[in-house]
């Protein structure tokens, strides 16, 4: 795998994260992507969000 935010790789076998991401469009087709991060970079990244509803 490829970390979304740096781009490095790492195997699966060490803590990451994993987001499905769902676009929903109005007119179109929904698309999903799938991402992959780094722990640490998932931290930084989603520091401050607040709590999915």
């Amino acid at each position: 795998m490829h970390c979304a935010i740096c781009g490095a790789r790492f195997e699966g076998d060490i803590d990451h994260v994993r987001v499905e991401a769902e676009h929903i469009r109005t007119s179109d087709p929904n698309g999903v992507r799938e991402y992959a991060f780094h722990a640490e970079c998932w931290d930084r990244l989603s520091e401050g969000w607040m709590d999915p509803a």
